[in-house]
């Protein structure tokens, strides 16, 4: 039984009812003699004398050195700004190597949490991590003598995960193994780079993925991740849960451990007033299994309600662990302590689990230099760093833009483009041709195609001045999406065909990745499925092997609508719910209204009207707030023939003429042939003969127009009919 259907089983219970306060004793969740296995985040890095920033403390200070400053605050005000969505853009037009990350290999104070699980190697429990810095290797080099040292084992290439696949036999030779699933940039005990592990960027997080798994862990890692979780209780530290990217994809996929014990960080928990070593631990239960709930969570419960407060990083963290518990066959329990974790982990795990209290013992031969955390920071130490001293200005307004742009805020990303133009220097042709395509997309998704099309011609004209071909790639093949929008396939075909042999000239796969989907999308809208779906699916393995997991979500909803409009409504489905997924993880609002839309379209079909009805108005909240006419005028479509459907005829006549008026609106010609054909359809039902021949004849004009040909003669089929009258 797959996660989903098994989540579907149980939907009749809510997340929220199945949280109970535990009321037990510590050591009946932590037996001392138990197998641990611990998943460490980078909460636990930011501690004294470590002082690590955390991600959105980094996200943070690069937006505030890479965009211009009167826009940083508009940013960063966006919930859905994700700290890998910004490591993107900046490795994209500033970073290219990442240099920032080399602020960790710094040699940095481990603090008590990082000595807390050295200690926890040492006496042979296992340790995973997604952090980047070296922090418990070197607390380990503390620890250990130097004989001993040297078998500590950072697992971090494809390499290792393939050699050491057993950790228990790792463990058995004296080595001191600690699991990195996110790599670092080198290995700080052999010296060794190891840049390639890194997974810091969205494109990495999506790469080499396995089909309907984007988040999920790398195929290549998952033997050794099974083995390390395999009849072990889990105990997650250092994470908020609410924007880890992928730690929900991983706990849902790897479901063998015998328990989650969730640490959830609180400073509040330390009791100042008297002994600060004492503590208030705040634990709860999460557990799928049907039980007794006399100590449920009730809405009344003050202390319940600081836990499960909307909004708060602690409801989604309860939420996201309340979906795992509901996606396993197998009963097991969840605990979440809500705690102050360095001061649990030191001074009662240490004692319950029969861990040494960890003591620094500096061997003289294994010392290292460390930086002061409190005198040099983050931000003081990044700006000595070359590629973000004196950045450009309009450099600056280029990566604000995109980053606006991939947020959903068109007219403020516009408004940045056309500043970006006046500033630049007259002979700085790359950065004017950027902007006037920049300009022209965001022309583009307001449904202004005149305006976008001036644009789009204006940056190609000056790319093929400074013969730059990738620039031109995409600048053709936006010229040719507008000729899609305005009806004329066969020049938007000549566009992209242009675009994919510069392209595959330049050997660049994400480049033609874009034009096979450019190209599938022609053969779809004429009818040549198979083609279509071929192209889609040739575009997907690129996107996949690339890792861009933005444009992945765009050919998994273009392949679920050839299933869908083949009548394969369960396969397209599962297309279309997979997109919503990663649109949801990367805050794509305009994707996540396609998908609401798209699968509105199937509860449609299949009869599941107030589900339709659902998903339209969701789809329609986003796209009022996106501002983009074409797509709402889709939905307008699709509300008008739920109405038909159901037989409200009025109901359908009202909201396909508001469609029409709208498609007229944005001259989209293939739409206002659709929205004709319908109006003439409901036309015939309510007996205005006359009326309705008028429309379908402006269907029929529009469609010989534009060469599509199964319309037409369904259309002639309908004037036929409209005979017998």
């Amino acid at each position: 039984m797959s996660y989903l259907q098994k989540n579907k089983k149980n939907k009749k219970r809510t997340r929220l009812d199945m949280i109970t306060k535990f009321n037990g004793k510590i050591e009946d969740i932590f037996p001392s003699d138990g197998k641990y296995t611990y998943l460490a985040g980078a909460g636990i890095s930011m501690d004294h004398p470590s002082s690590l920033p955390s991600a959105r403390e980094i996200g943070r200070i690069l937006v505030e050195l890479c965009a211009p400053i009167k826009y940083q605050q508009r940013i960063l005000a966006f919930d859905t700004l994700r700290y890998e969505m910004i490591i993107e853009f900046v490795k994209m037009y500033f970073d290219s190597k990442l240099e920032f990350l080399d602020y960790f290999d710094m040699k940095l104070e481990p603090n008590a949490n990082h000595i807390f699980l050295a200690k926890a190697i040492i006496n042979k429990h296992h340790v995973i991590t997604t952090n980047f810095d070296y922090l418990i290797e070197i607390a380990l080099k503390k620890l250990l003598p130097v004989h001993k040292s040297i078998k500590i084992m950072p697992i971090l290439t494809k390499q290792d995960y393939v050699d050491f696949i057993d950790p228990n036999k790792l463990i058995k030779h004296g080595n001191y193994p600690i699991y990195k699933i996110h790599g670092s940039k080198k290995n700080i005990i052999t010296d060794v780079n190891t840049s390639e592990s890194l997974i810091t960027t969205i494109s990495a997080l999506g790469k080499n993925r396995e089909k309907g798994e984007t988040f999920a862990i790398e195929p290549y890692k998952r033997p050794l991740v099974n083995n390390l979780l395999k009849s072990r209780t889990l105990v997650v530290i250092g994470y908020s849960g609410s924007d880890d990217f992928d730690i929900g994809p991983l706990l849902k996929e790897f479901r063998e451990f015998d328990d989650i014990i969730w640490i959830e960080h609180d400073e509040s928990q330390v009791n100042h007033k008297n002994d600060t070593n004492e503590l208030t631990l705040s634990i709860y239960k999460i557990s799928s299994a049907d039980e007794d709930k006399t100590d449920n969570l009730k809405s009344n419960d003050v202390s319940v309600n600081s836990v499960i407060k909307e909004g708060t990083d602690s409801k989604k963290l309860i939420e996201m662990l309340s979906e795992i518990a509901l996606g396993v066959d197998n009963e097991f329990n969840i605990y979440v302590i809500k705690t102050h974790t360095s001061k649990f982990l030191t001074k009662v795990l240490t004692k319950l689990l029969n861990i040494e209290a960890p003591k620094l013992t500096q061997n003289p031969n294994n010392k290292s230099k460390t930086i002061d955390m409190e005198s040099t920071t983050f931000l003081e130490w990044i700006k000595g760093i070359s590629v973000y001293k004196d950045i450009p200005e309009y450099k600056k307004y280029q990566f604000a833009a995109r980053i606006l742009h991939d947020l959903g805020d068109i007219e403020i990303s516009m408004q940045i483009s056309k500043e970006g133009l006046k500033i630049i220097d007259d002979d700085n042709k790359s950065a004017y041709a950027t902007f006037q395509n920049n300009i022209g997309h965001l022309y583009n998704l307001k449904s202004e195609y005149e305006n976008a099309l001036k644009h789009y011609k204006e940056a190609l004209k000056t790319a093929k001045e400074i013969e730059n071909h990738k620039a031109q790639a995409s600048f053709l093949s936006n010229i040719g999406s507008i000729y899609v929008k305005t009806g004329d396939l066969d020049r938007a075909l000549e566009y992209f065909k242009k675009a994919l042999k510069l392209c595959e000239t330049l050997g660049d796969a994400r480049c033609k990745s874009i034009r096979l989907n450019n190209i599938g999308e022609i053969y779809r809208r004429k009818g040549e499925y198979k083609t279509a779906i071929e192209k889609y699916k040739d575009a997907l393995k690129l996107d996949e092997k690339t890792g861009d997991i933005k444009s992945k979500s765009t050919r998994l909803n273009n392949i679920g609508m050839i299933h869908k409009l083949k009548g394969e409504y369960d396969i397209a489905m599962r297309y279309y719910e997979e997109s919503l997924k990663i649109c949801e993880h990367l805050g794509d609002l305009k994707g996540m209204a396609t998908q609401l839309n798209n699968m509105g379209t199937i509860y449609y079909v299949k009869g599941e009207y107030n589900q339709a009805i659902r998903n339209f108005e969701r789809t329609m909240v986003l796209f009022d707030k996106l501002g983009q006419k074409a797509e709402k005028t889709t939905i307008l479509n699709n509300i008008a023939s739920l109405y038909n459907q159901q037989g409200k005829t009025d109901k359908a006549l009202e909201f396909f003429k508001r469609s029409l008026i709208m498609a007229e609106e944005i001259g989209d010609i293939a739409q206002i042939a659709h929205r004709n054909w319908w109006i003439g359809v409901i036309y015939k039902k309510k007996g205005l003969i006359n009326t309705s021949r008028k429309h379908l004849n402006k269907a029929l004009s529009i469609y010989k127009k534009i060469g599509f040909t199964k319309e037409i003669k369904l259309i002639v089929d309908e004037l036929k009919n409209l005979d017998k009258y």
